[in-house]
C-alpha cells in the first residue's frame, strides 16, 4: 500500500521529507488522522454491535462530528453558502454521498470483521480516480504513475485482506 502511495504521488523521491516547523507538523496531523480513522473503524465496530443498529450509530456519529467541526468551519460554510448558490445541489450530493458510505460502512461491519471491512472500503481511490477521469478533467491529470500508483495500493489491501484470512 504504501509504495503504490508513493508510485502515485511521483515527485515524492524528487522532492524528499522536508524537516521545516510545517512538514514535521502535516506529518504528525497525517499519522493523526491515520490514528483517528483507524481507531473510528474499531469503536464504530462496537457501538454496531453494543446498538444492534448501524443507522443509530451512524446518525449520531454524523451529528456529533457536525456539532464538533461547526465551530471551526461554521462562519466561513455559512458565507460560502451564501455567495454561492449554485454549489448547493453539490453541497447536498456531497453530504448524501458521505452518509451514504458512512452508513454502508458500518453495516459491513455489522456483517464481517474489521480487519476485512476496512481495508475494502480503502479501495476508495480506485472510485475518485475514475470520477475525476470524468467530471473533473480540466482540473485534475489523471496520468499513467497516478493509475498505476492507486492500481499497487490496492494490490496492497487486496494482499491484507487475503492475509486476514489465514
Amino acid at each position: 500500500v504504501v509504495i503504490g502511495l508513493i508510485v502515485s504521488s511521483g515527485d515524492l523521491w524528487k522532492v524528499g521529507w522536508h524537516l521545516d516547523r510545517n512538514s514535521l507538523l502535516g506529518y504528525a496531523l497525517a499519522l493523526g488522522a491515520a490514528i483517528s480513522y483507524g481507531a473510528s473503524n474499531v469503536v464504530a465496530k462496537e457501538l454496531s454491535l453494543s446498538y444492534g443498529s448501524p443507522l443509530v450509530v451512524a446518525a449520531l456519529g454524523l451529528l456529533f462530528g457536525m456539532l464538533l467541526l461547526s465551530p471551526f468551519a461554521g462562519r466561513e460554510a455559512v458565507a460560502g453558502m451564501r455567495t454561492s448558490r449554485a454549489g448547493w445541489g453539490f453541497l447536498a450530493l456531497s453530504g448524501l454521498a458521505s452518509a451514504l458510505a458512512v452508513v454502508a460502512l458500518y453495516f459491513g461491519f455489522l456483517l464481517a470483521s474489521v480487519v476485512v471491512v476496512a481495508p475494502i472500503s480503502s479501495t476508495n481511490p480506485l472510485i475518485t480516480l475514475l470520477l475525476a477521469h470524468f467530471f473533473l478533467t480540466r482540473l485534475e491529470r489523471v496520468t499513467r504513475w497516478l493509475v498505476g500508483g492507486t492500481l499497487v495500493a490496492v494490490l496492497g489491501v487486496a494482499l491484507i485482506i487475503w492475509g486476514s484470512t489465514f
